[in-house]
């Protein structure tokens, strides 16, 4: 608990060498592609640096790989951007008849085929602060902390430096777990209930729809291209209850006849709002003749975690036992999409809510040093590495390509696809190193905030 409030200790890890374990080695590549790197002397800071803390997380970033940019560099480069961050959200109940707007941008954009949320430990918070930055922390104090520190790479900033409008809202209180602070730190003009976001009927939760709306009338962002407008929705928050959510009693006719339990029936309903926002958005857009112009992405904070256990597994089709730490439950949806993607891109890398950042920026032709974020662009050819937290029980597992880690029990499951092509000694070798990598991610990310990091680059 002490931790949830105020975050870990301070410690320190070994710095693994990038290596090359259990892959095999391929020719050179047709294209030779650049790195996703900014010009930093790390020898020069590292020299120069006094602070001990600091100097080693110099050392620590300068020995780590950049990813390279790649075929999809550029690809929405100036197009306007729409970034949800989803309260409670999962994709278990699009279909085509009920959320079509869902289902066209879940299947006709990026598809990622294994895409994880992980609980860092301060909820929607935290949730949040991964999705926005790259980087996790274990409390909800995260988004209180970048109010304050430098915060060079989110999208905010980085848009806003070469010209965009750049809008967030949020359908609840402006400064709860103190948005006020962040947000605005993140390079938004924001707005929420208390504070310019006017026109929403006063009830618990309030509509995505009408923050949708009510977002356009206040400020017009639709007819300020480039635009980056930025939504952290609450519809989809708890109680999934008749009594508990008033969007669920909205459209209580929606799920009337589904063969669903009252609370999954509630579940459903508070989280139609996402359909009506987009199918809302996208309207306008579409009327304003931008449509194609302008790329959506969006994820949850978190699975649906106040459902019970029960509920859960008849949810997600998982059973009951244990099933907080079956790694399915963790298995949710991350939308890519514009309406001006020929095909669809499927992509089967491991990959979690931390590799959205430079995953976009890498998209719309943003410079970024991928050294510095946590998360990696999942469209590059490094390995897919998730680091899934189950509480209460299992933290700090992983999944990667070849297998996944349980490590409340110490145990690694290799994919089946790769039985038999490993000796004992190099799957030992392969869980050694990836666990010196993830603990070396925990220390270091939550070091990023703690210690505003980011200002000692002297990027500006």
């Amino acid at each position: 608990l002490t931790q949830l409030v105020f975050g870990a200790p301070e410690t320190t890890v070994e710095h693994p060498i990038d290596k090359d374990i259990l892959n095999e080695s391929s020719s050179e590549p047709e294209i030779v592609y650049d790195d996703n790197v900014m010009d930093i002397d790390f020898d020069a800071l590292i020299e120069n640096e006094s602070n001990s803390t600091i100097k080693d997380m110099h050392k620590y970033f300068s020995t780590l790989t950049p990813t390279k940019q790649n075929e999809y560099t550029g690809m929405f480069k100036g197009k306007n951007l729409i970034y949800l961050t989803l309260e409670g959200f999962s994709p278990e109940f699009i279909t085509p008849e009920l959320t079509p707007t869902l289902y066209k941008m879940s299947n006709e954009g990026f598809v990622f085929e294994n895409y994880y949320n992980s609980l860092w430990g301060g909820s929607t918070a935290s949730g949040e602060y991964s999705n926005v930055t790259g980087n996790f922390y274990n409390a909800a104090n995260c988004l209180r902390k970048s109010g304050s520190t430098k915060q060079p790479f989110v999208l905010g900033n980085q848009m806003k430096k070469i010209g965009y409008k750049t809008y967030a809202y949020h359908n609840n209180t402006y400064t709860y777990y103190t948005r006020n602070l962040s947000h605005p730190n993140f390079g938004y003009s924001y707005k929420g209930i208390g504070n310019g976001l006017t026109g929403l009927k006063s009830c618990w939760p309030r509509s995505d729809y009408e923050m949708a709306v009510e977002s356009i009338n206040v400020d017009n962002w639709i007819s300020e291209t480039p635009f980056h407008v930025y939504y952290m929705t609450v519809s989809g928050h708890c109680n999934y209850t008749w009594n508990g959510n008033q969007m669920s009693v909205r459209h209580r006719d929606i799920v009337r006849d589904m063969d669903y339990s009252e609370n999954i029936k509630a579940y459903i309903a508070c989280n139609y709002e996402v359909e009506l926002m987009l199918a809302e958005l996208v309207r306008q857009l579409d009327e304003k003749g931008i449509l194609d112009d302008t790329v959506f992405v969006m994820t949850a904070d978190h699975y649906p975690y106040a459902l019970e256990d029960d509920e859960l597994a008849e949810l997600y089709g998982l059973p009951e036992s244990r099933i907080r730490d079956n790694f399915d439950l963790y298995r949710n949806g991350l939308i890519i999409w514009s309406s001006s993607m020929k095909a669809p891109v499927k992509v089967s890398k491991p990959c979690s809510s931390i590799d959205i950042l430079p995953t976009v920026s890498n998209l719309f032709g943003l410079e970024y040093d991928s050294r510095l974020i946590t998360g990696k662009d999942i469209l590059s050819d490094s390995e897919g590495l998730v680091i899934l937290n189950c509480l209460p029980s299992g933290s700090w597992n992983w999944i990667t390509d070849k297998g996944s880690y349980k490590a409340w029990k110490h145990e690694f499951t290799l994919n089946p696809e790769f039985e038999g092509q490993y000796t004992e000694e190099q799957l030992d070798e392969y869980v050694d190193y990836i666990n010196k990598v993830v603990s070396a991610k925990q220390v270091y990310s939550l070091k990023i905030l703690d210690k505003n990091y980011y200002k000692y680059l002297k990027l500006d």
